[in-house]
């Protein structure tokens, strides 16, 4: 502790569920450097085979921070304890594109939307892209982008991750392939179901207004909770006490959230500008999708997209 004290700032303390947590301040931080330095004092401790660590996201924002510190709380309780290395295996970064990207994708499969693509190609984009080729490492990526997935869209639900793990973990995945391809696709379409029961709990006017939301951020239409109650002839007050009642969003925040997640999808595309991009997911004016993107992300569009700090 007093090693990585003297090189950054470091403010710590125990949280609600026993994890310790570490934030560490400074100009140049270097997660593959921190990783290091990690493994390094849990040896001089003598603590290698007791002690895991998982490192969130850099963020040049401390209203960001909760992202940070929620992806790492995910991480620890998705991750299987009985490897060996120090280091959690699965690195979420929250600015990664290949991590938002499966996300997004997970979500938009869900939800079954026009442009989804399909849990085959999904399954085997994301089995061919990682460099280690084991079905259980692809599922941890999966399982952890739908938890992103069920956290966002049912922030009220309770034991998410043990749910996960319960159906998950009991399962063998020492398979190679097009077999493991095909489980991994068998998992997503056991996730569509698992999701589609969950919105089949809301009333319909809700899983209506969210299908609204989903569409309008899809064609790029600015969308309102004003526009929706003219058309569907509710009263908006009512909808908006309904919809955070019932999905723990507030409509107009669900909307922006919408609109962000899939600006990130777009972004993935170098010859899409940042202009274009506000523009298809419904904003009117560039600076105010820059601004919105910096406070859910942390960072810019464009710094985003090129994975640097600004």
């Amino acid at each position: 502790m007093e090693q990585l004290a003297r090189q950054y700032e470091v403010y710590h303390c125990w949280n609600e569920k026993g994890i310790f947590v570490m934030i560490l301040g400074g100009r140049a931080l270097d997660r593959a450097e921190l990783e290091q330095k990690l493994r390094v004092l849990a040896q001089q401790e003598g603590a290698s085979r007791q002690v895991v660590a998982a490192v969130g996201a850099p963020v040049t924002d401390p209203q960001a921070l909760h992202l940070s510190y929620s992806l790492v709380c995910d991480m620890a309780e998705l991750a299987d304890l009985t490897q060996t290395d120090v280091i959690l295996g699965i690195h979420a970064d929250s600015r990664s594109m290949d991590a938002e990207q499966l996300v997004e994708e997970v979500r938009s499969f869900c939800y079954g939307t026009a442009d989804a693509k399909d849990s085959h190609t999904i399954a085997a984009q994301l089995y061919w892209s990682v460099p280690y080729k084991e079905a259980r490492d692809c599922l941890h990526h999966m399982v952890y982008a739908y938890l992103r997935v069920l956290t966002s869209e049912f922030p009220g639900a309770e034991n998410l991750q043990e749910q996960l793990q319960e159906r998950f973990t009991q399962r063998s995945w020492e398979v190679a392939g097009e077999e493991a391809v095909h489980l991994l696709a068998g998992a997503l379409e056991w996730m569509k179901e698992d999701f589609e029961k969950r919105l089949d709990v809301l009333s319909p006017i809700v899983r209506l207004a969210i299908r609204y939301i989903h569409d309008s951020v899809r064609n790029g239409d600015g969308g309102s909770i004003k526009e929706f109650s003219s058309k569907s002839g509710v009263n908006p007050a009512y909808l908006g006490h309904l919809f955070k009642d019932e999905t723990g969003n507030f409509f107009n925040s669900y909307l922006m959230q919408c609109r962000i997640n899939r600006s990130v999808v777009l972004l993935k595309n170098p010859g899409c500008k940042i202009k274009d991009v506000a523009s298809q997911v419904g904003f009117a004016s560039t600076s105010y999708f820059v601004r919105c993107f910096r406070e859910s992300k942390g960072v810019s569009p464009a710094k985003y997209r090129i994975g640097k700090e600004e």
